[in-house]
């Protein structure tokens, strides 16, 4: 009988600490440069802008970006699917102009679709990325191809990462190019495996850097978007900054993808993520649900895109607090989403709410420190136009 009690006894011991283990491996949660801060500013509305839209021109784009080129330079540049085309607006000189792409030929680029990405250089040049053939293009103001880089095979039997275009952000810093990656296929682990992609476009080459990290292996986490990365680059430091959707930790690296520091940075509006199931060999069942692992990836908290502001020396981090429990049937998957505030040593300053009914994260930017929020109920009243609430930071 005490043989028995003291094998039952050593039994829960390893019970308990496995339990501890595995609480270990979910998502760190703390107070501390998260609820708890102090709060030293708030993000201020200044002004609403109106822009034109072309003819045939959406606001339903997929790859939009606003970038600071030079001293006279803020621009917003989108794809427009409708006419194979990017336009550019210069936001302080008010120029307007509109570039269309071959298809075919010896300047086409294909079709622009959903999954096309680009990268706005200058007024001279541009990058379209293709992830279905693996290409990026680079072109001119008269869409000429200036050159053109095969950075995958994608028609390779391979279990590496792929670099993907939809929603897709890419960097450009000195001669690399840097892109976010999704898992090729279900891993037994996703620790240590290198999601984003840097292809330096004087060799031609293609490495992976930046793993996932421990977290991953926590549980089935549902959708592959629970695993897509957001990135920014700091030039003074000469880093990247990795913000990865489940975790409240944002990791420094250098450009080749060492971690050289983590930092804590959380939300005032929910506590930890959680997978959908612990059991992280749910992912190969052959009865998933995925409408039902959709619904559960854009109902419950996440983080989102990291930018650098280099002006003022901060950071700007998106989240999506948890919401009511999507309906399959109306498939409406918006959330509303917080901007956080740190300075440049990652240390909160400020967070605030906005409501996805009234402004459109995913078509929305940062330049020098003012945020350029769409406003998806303005373009419902007038869908010849584009808006955006401009929003700066007020220090109390």
């Amino acid at each position: 009988m005490k043989r028995y009690t003291f094998t039952l006894l050593i039994c829960c011991v390893l019970f308990l600490f496995s339990c501890n283990k595995k609480e270990q491996i979910l998502i760190p949660f703390q107070t501390e440069n998260g609820s708890d801060f102090k709060e030293i500013a708030q993000i201020t509305e200044t002004e609403v802008i109106k822009l034109p839209l072309g003819a045939n021109a959406a606001f339903n784009q997929a790859s939009i970006a606003f970038d600071s080129i030079g001293k006279d330079g803020q621009y917003l540049s989108y794809l427009n699917f409708t006419d194979n085309s990017l336009t550019f607006h210069n936001l302080l000189t008010k120029v307007k102009k509109k570039i269309t792409f071959y298809k075919e030929g010896p300047s086409g680029v294909g079709t622009i679709g959903y999954t096309t990405a680009h990268l706005f250089e200058n007024e001279n040049s541009y990058f379209i990325y293709q992830p279905d053939g693996g290409v990026l293009y680079n072109l001119d103001s008269l869409a000429s191809i200036k050159k053109k880089y095969q950075i995958i095979d994608p028609d390779k039997d391979t279990n590496d990462s792929k670099p993907i275009g939809y929603g897709a952000q890419m960097i450009k810093v000195n001669n690399c190019m840097y892109f976010y990656c999704l898992p090729n296929r279900n891993q037994k682990t996703y620790f240590g495996y290198p999601m984003i992609g840097k292809f330096n476009l004087e060799t031609n080459t293609f490495e992976r850097i930046v793993s996932l990290p421990q977290v991953y292996d926590a549980g089935f986490w549902s959708s592959l978007l629970l695993f897509k990365p957001f990135f920014t680059y700091n030039d003074k430091k000469n880093t990247m900054v990795v913000s990865f959707p489940v975790t409240p930790y944002l990791y420094e690296t250098d450009l080749d993808g060492k971690i050289l520091n983590n930092f804590y940075v959380g939300s005032k509006f929910f506590g930890k993520t959680k997978p959908m199931y612990e059991d992280m060999d749910y992912q190969f069942n052959k009865a998933r649900n995925f409408d039902k692992e959709a619904d559960y990836t854009f109902s419950n908290s996440r983080y989102s895109k990291i930018h650098y502001d280099k002006v003022n020396k901060q950071y700007f981090r998106i989240t999506n607090p948890e919401k009511e429990k999507i309906n399959v049937n109306d498939r409406d998957r918006n959330s509303d989403f917080t901007i956080i505030v740190t300075d440049e040593n990652f240390i909160k300053i400020t967070e605030k709410k906005f409501n996805y009914k009234k402004y459109d994260i995913h078509r929305s930017g940062f330049i020098n420190g003012t945020v350029y929020l769409a406003r998806k109920d303005l373009y419902a009243e007038d869908e010849n136009h584009m808006f955006f609430s401009k929003f700066k930071l007020t220090f109390d």
